[in-house]
């Protein structure tokens, strides 16, 4: 093992050994902090570097002279990446070589051959995306390989930062398909809950609507309006006010049992309309809409520009992925203690709803950090469930609110794992003082609220940076905060996916001039996952400088981001090659299974064509050399052998015992452990005591006077 160990990632060796773009994007992202990035290449491997590579020393070896290189050239960290499965797991001599190692794997179960395509069906996410009569359609570009770098480095820069090294050092190692199971939004808690199971629906989503595409005059015009009120604007937008007071779509519910006679009226006045007055008149309205954009459009796209997203270079634009450098200075290294995980003893607020906020929030606590949920008394919907509302959206146990529906929220139970609830009304000023103070004592803000909303109450960025310069606050919004041309518009993945880029690369052969959109709004695990990212390289700077930092996060920036390889690819492709097939892996194709009536998902290894095995399922593709994986429901998912060990069984007392995706990450010890959900406010005293100093008999008069909370406090919706 290396004994000089790096006060910060900056100051680091790292040799990087990649299989994709997964550990080309850890390096990536250790090169721009200053780190030393030496890139191994396999001696003979037709490797072509990529704007990820761009400044790293690229040497050739064979894979079994890498402790040899390690030593060589003085590595302090190892990027591991096998999550094509096509490399093999990590020598335990090149883990004892360095101080630090991330192990990015395709699954824990098998060592491939994976692909893009075929680790998205094994997790279930290719099965939300397509026609529900025709075949899975996998992400464009290499979205797998950036999500598992992007949460590979927040492990191996967090580790680092946080001097988690102790006689062994610090190893961790995350498998793909278990990061992307982690990932549904609806599909795994809804099934595990009630036995429902969504699948793909073409243009509009499974669950809501008006939610998806539609054609407008010149192009296609994403629609996100879950509300009433939202749905109202859409309807003022489109000038038929009154289908807003409609009996049929009176509610989500509604909307969504009727969604054919309601596209049958709003589809032909989309048509009508420029996709540059539906976004801005109807952003102005309060509906969201954003146009679905082709690259070129994206390249020239006016806030973009004004947010200096783009980097030139040898004449070809290249993402920004934010990250500046850490200047030299001398380093203030904290102590090293005992810590077993990245995170531990750091810090977190989190001021988020929806997914991508509390999704970046449980990756923080994954790895060990203390997060702090502040919630308000609203923030789980009503004390009593009126009569007759729909309970579906929220995904209660058996459809059934219980006592205490608040407790019961699906979606939000599966996103606050291992997380702490504090319920405070932040419009009280006693309640606001407490939240301040708690910022105060943090090493992360986490705040997916519009831009500049935490400002009103003294919880931004730069109030809280005077009381704490150390402070790093993470503001994740669609359009960003600083320099944003589109800053006020509300915005929501399914919206953002199409500005970002990421719809109009989303193709069925049976009809390949219609964009689909993901359906499950990538765009939020993709900025949750640079959140965490951006996150562990603040971590690495505050070390070197004792500043923090405000982290600006764009959804539509981080879609762009993970869209790199095809947008760089696109710039020099001839006009014949940019089409949306430049985006497709090569290779990939879904198969039906007649026995089965379900689709294979198979990706040829092959230079030549594919070899067509006697059988149409995964083994049988495997047996011929190929990657193969089932296109798997929730259902199916639960039961993959891939993911056997992977559920955890998480007991509360308003919600019983369940199955929930576990925790990803692994170290020398085994996973990492996750805790249960909190109930509202489970833990008001217990945090202001650790954290502030409070003693009970002060919290009990807090509560008596409705400061802290415990439970909603109003009882309607």
């Amino acid at each position: 093992m290396n004994q000089s160990v790096p006060a910060h990632i900056g100051q680091a060796t790292v040799l990087e050994v990649s299989g994709s773009l997964a550990g080309a994007f850890v390096g990536k992202l250790a090169q721009d902090l200053g780190a030393r990035v030496v890139r191994a290449v396999p001696g003979g491997a037709d490797d072509e570097p990529t704007w990820l590579d761009r400044g790293k020393t690229t040497v050739p070896i064979h894979l079994d002279a890498v402790v040899e290189l390690a030593g060589e050239h003085g590595a302090d960290a190892v990027i591991w990446d096998d999550t094509y499965g096509r490399r093999g797991p990590l020598p335990s001599a090149v883990r004892d070589a360095v101080t630090y190692s991330i192990e990015l794997l395709g699954s824990r179960k098998t060592h491939g051959p994976w692909s893009e395509a075929t680790l998205l069906a094994e997790a279930g996410v290719a099965h939300l995306t397509g026609f529900r009569d025709g075949p899975p359609i996998p992400l464009p570009g290499h979205q797998v390989a950036m999500l598992t770098g992007s949460n590979g480095f927040t492990a191996l820069g967090g580790a680092i930062a946080n001097k988690t090294a102790g006689a062994e050092g610090a190893h961790i190692s995350l498998a793909a398909v278990e990061m992307l199971a982690g990932l549904h939004q609806f599909g795994l808690i809804d099934y595990v809950s009630n036995g429902r199971s969504r699948r793909r629906n073409g243009m509009r989503w499974s669950n809501n609507h008006p939610l998806g595409t539609f054609p407008c005059s010149d192009g296609f015009i994403a629609v996100c309006t879950p509300t009433d009120v939202q749905f109202q604007s859409l309807c003022l937008l489109l000038g038929v006010p009154e289908v807003a007071g409609d009996e049929r779509f009176l509610t989500a519910t509604r909307r969504f049992e009727n969604a054919d006679e309601l596209d049958a009226i709003i589809a032909p006045q989309f048509a009508k309309h420029s996709r540059d007055y539906l976004f801005r008149t109807g952003n102005e309205l309060g509906a969201p809409v954003a146009p679905v954009v082709d690259p070129d459009e994206l390249l020239e796209d006016a806030n973009l520009e004004h947010r200096a997203f783009w980097k030139a270079a040898d004449g070809v634009k290249e993402p920004d992925a934010g990250v500046a450098q850490i200047p030299e200075s001398v380093p203030a290294v904290p102590a090293a203690g005992s810590k077993r995980l990245p995170l531990e003893g750091v810090r977190v607020v989190e001021f988020t709803k929806v997914w991508a906020g509390p999704l970046a929030g449980r990756a923080l606590a994954d790895l060990g950090a203390d997060v702090v949920c502040i919630e308000s008394p609203w923030s789980r919907g009503p004390e009593v469930v009126p009569p007759g509302a729909s309970v579906i959206p929220a995904i209660y146990p058996g459809d059934d609110p219980g006592e205490r529906p608040w407790n019961r929220q699906g979606i939000r139970n599966i996103l606050n794992r291992s997380k702490k609830s504090v319920c405070l009304d932040i419009k009280d000023e006693r309640a606001r003082k407490l939240a301040q103070e708690l910022c105060a004592s943090a090493d992360v803000i986490l705040d997916n609220n519009r831009p500049r909303a935490l400002d009103r109450s003294g919880l931004g960025y730069e109030a809280i940076s005077e009381l704490n310069p150390g402070v790093i606050f993470a503001a994740i919004s669609g359009y960003g905060t600083d320099r944003s041309l589109y800053r006020d518009y509300g915005a929501y993945g399914p919206v953002t996916e199409a500005l970002g880029g990421l719809v109009w690369w989303i193709r069925d052969e049976r009809a390949e001039t219609v964009p689909l959109p993901t359906g499950m709004g990538f765009p939020d695990p993709v900025i949750g996952a640079m959140a965490t990212a951006r996150i562990a390289a603040a971590l690495n700077t505050r070390v070197a400088t004792g500043r923090g930092e405000f982290i600006d996060l764009s959804q539509v920036e981080c879609t762009a981001l993970f869209l790199g390889d095809v947008i760089t690819a696109w710039q020099t492709a001839s006009p014949d090659e940019r089409t949306w097939r430049l985006a497709a892996e090569p290779g990939s194709k879904a198969v039906l299974d007649p026995a089965s009536d379900t689709y294979v998902m198979v990706t040829s290894l092959a230079a030549d064509e594919f070899a067509e095995p006697a059988g149409t399922n995964p083994e049988t593709w495997r047996a011929a050399g190929h990657a193969a994986a089932w296109d798997r429901d929730a259902k199916a998912v639960f039961e993959s052998p891939e993911l056997a060990d992977f559920w955890v069984e998480l007991r509360h007392p308003d919600v019983g015992s369940l199955l929930y995706d576990g925790n990803p990450f692994f170290d020398a010890s085994g996973r990492l452990p996750v805790e249960t959900f909190p109930s509202l406010g489970d833990h008001n005293r217990q945090v202001l005591a650790s954290w502030l100093g409070i003693d009970e008999n002060e919290c009990a008069r807090l509560e008596a006077e409705d400061v802290l909370l415990s439970r909603p406090r109003s009882p309607m919706a």
